[in-house]
């Protein structure tokens, strides 16, 4: 590989890499955005189980940093407490 392909992988990467955060950080408060709505629409508990489900098949270790970083879902644990506090099932930690 030439000096100027490297170059120019490299200001792409550069270029693309915050993009790419920014894209994923904005992704992660539309999903909230949709629990709230699923609340509002009457289907908060309905979620919560369906979360609950979900964090049982999906037991993985979370990842790392980048993988967090370019995450398009919020953690499930963190959307179930979202919503648990949002329907007052518990109490703000």
């Amino acid at each position: 590989m030439e000096v100027a392909e490297k170059a120019f992988d490299a200001f792409t990467f550069l270029l693309l890499f915050p993009m790419q955060i920014a894209m994923a950080v904005q992704d992660r408060s539309l999903e909230r955005r949709a629990d709230c709505y699923a609340i509002h629409l009457g289907y908060g508990e309905e979620m919560v189980r369906a979360l609950y489900e979900l964090e049982e098949i999906s037991l993985s270790g979370g990842g790392g940093i980048l993988e967090k970083l370019l995450a398009s879902h919020p953690r499930v644990t963190s959307r179930i407490e979202d919503l648990e506090i949002q329907l007052g099932i518990q109490e703000r930690e």
